[in-house]
């Protein structure tokens, strides 16, 4: 095994450093030439200044990956809400913001805020012309009848609906639709099937690997069904009982996983300081619900 004898406060301060900027620190213990995760905490365990010294750094990387603000996500967070993506939708992606950073940015940052306020009134605007025009405007037969050839083709229905400027409106489809029930029951048939067919049901290794990596940060197959351009839950589990090696990749991305949350569990502990015990459980609380959410995987019955 190497020894850090020479260079151990070198890596102390290049450890307390980069934990600061927001790495975890297995992920660090885990680079070729670093000093183990079991040698770290030997290390703190004898120094007690380097132990208060690396809870700090703990405590402001965890900041930083939570609600620090991000310069680089904060302009793909507007570019999506300016284009006319709800809030609630943008924040659901694990790459932008968590609701508690949007929450912070908004109250601290000034331009942030400022021009999220520009951008709302700007969709409220929008809204309110395409509402008015769309409530003047009276769907024909003739372009109800495209707009069926549309959703055929496969384009989904509101994006039918709003790419086309002869297409009166959503409100004005609606009441179309509710005059006529038979048109509105196959509209409505097209557009599932077309969706079914855009969900790739096919097995793909590409696919594959992308979801078991995303497994193993975390996600589940019914989570990754939930997003789009993904397989469904039902394909998702039929993948596993009919191909052994996709079965044996999510099997290793569930034990990842179990890890990943783990880590997660220990790095909130030590970095707990005296005083803030309830705190730290209601951090710890979340992923402690979540791993055993988790705990039946997919192949397995419940109860084993």
């Amino acid at each position: 095994m190497p020894s850090f004898a020479r260079d151990r406060s070198l890596w102390k301060d290049r450890l307390a450093q980069r934990l600061a900027a927001g790495e975890r620190l297995s992920a660090i213990c885990a680079e070729p030439g670093a000093p183990s995760f079991k040698t770290v905490c030997n290390w703190r365990r004898k120094d007690a200044g380097f132990d208060a010294r690396l809870s700090s750094a703990q405590a402001e990387g965890a900041w930083r990956r939570d609600v620090a603000f991000d310069p680089v996500k904060a302009a793909a967070f507007l570019a999506r809400y300016a284009e006319g993506e709800p809030i609630w939708r943008i924040l659901r992606d694990p790459h932008m913001p968590s609701r508690r950073a949007y929450r912070y940015w908004r109250a601290t940052d000034a331009e942030f805020a400022a021009d999220l306020a520009r951008i709302r009134a700007d969709n409220r605007d929008s809204q309110s012309a395409r509402q008015s025009q769309a409530q003047r405007g009276v769907w024909t037969a003739a372009q109800a009848d495209r707009l069926m050839l549309v959703v055929m083709r496969g384009t989904p229905l509101r994006q039918a609906v709003a790419a086309d400027p002869d297409f009166p409106g959503m409100p004005g489809l609606r009441a179309y639709r509710k005059a006529h029930p038979s048109y509105s029951a196959a509209l409505r048939d097209a557009s599932k099937a077309c969706q079914r067919l855009r969900m790739p049901t096919r097995y793909n290794a590409d696919l594959a690997s992308r979801i078991t990596a995303r497994i193993a940060t975390g996600a589940s197959l019914y989570s990754l069904s939930q997003q789009p351009n993904m397989p469904s839950e039902a394909t998702l589990y039929a993948w596993v009982r009919r191909h052994p090696a996709f079965a044996q990749a999510v099997a290793r991305a569930c034990e990842e996983r179990e890890t990943w949350y783990n880590e997660q569990l220990i790095e909130i502990a030590q970095a707990a300081r005296p005083g803030t015990v309830m705190a730290t459980r209601r951090l710890m609380g979340p992923i402690t619900r979540q791993l055993v959410r988790l705990r039946n995987r997919p192949g397995r019955k419940r109860g084993e």
